[in-house]
């Protein structure tokens, strides 16, 4: 009776033919190092983009304030947390508002705050002390008014998700957004 042997190669025997438990945690260590930095740069990569859009959204308040007092007319700004967008809309001289042009594209400036970056998200905006979304900034001097024309008795918050948030200051209309 014959007995089967499988090929080894020159050198090896057949304790060679495996990994030992010491190979296999190392190898497994590494894996977990490697995952743990790529997670690390996927979360900052996050952070990143939020901080990215809370500037956008400052810049554009910032530029609708301006625009308000450069051209005498009120600008008023409607954020909409369930489509993550917001809307500018310049009064005309009858008072009644239209969608104002964005001053890049030339376009209706409507901005979907995910556009750049899918994780970029409104979470929520308070504005006039409640869940209002609206703020009507001054065509005299800027000062932030609510939807319903009333004075802001507390700052505006925009905030995204991750907590990240653009602050409209009472009395001013000076945005901020932290870093």
């Amino acid at each position: 009776m014959k007995c089967f042997i499988p090929y080894l190669p020159v050198g090896f025997s057949r304790q060679d033919r495996g990994f030992s438990a010491l190979e296999l945690v190392v190898v497994l260590l590494i894996i977990s190092i490697l995952m743990l930095v790529a997670y690390q740069k996927f979360t900052n990569l996050a952070a990143q983009n939020n901080l990215m859009a809370a500037r956008d959204i400052s810049a554009n308040l910032r530029y609708g304030r301006n625009m308000a007092m450069n051209r005498e007319s009120a600008v008023k700004i409607v954020f909409s947390v369930v489509s993550n967008q917001y809307t500018v809309y310049l009064a005309g001289t009858n008072g009644i508002y239209a969608t104002a042009k964005d001053p890049a594209t030339r376009s209706d400036w409507i901005v979907n705050v995910g556009m750049k970056s899918s994780e970029a998200r409104l979470s929520t905006v308070s504005i006039g002390g409640g869940s209002a979304n609206t703020v009507v900034f001054s065509p005299t001097n800027g000062i932030p008014y609510d939807g319903s024309g009333l004075l802001l008795t507390a700052n505006g918050v925009i905030t995204l998700q991750g907590g990240l948030s653009v602050t409209i200051t009472t009395n001013t209309g000076y945005v901020s957004v932290p870093g």
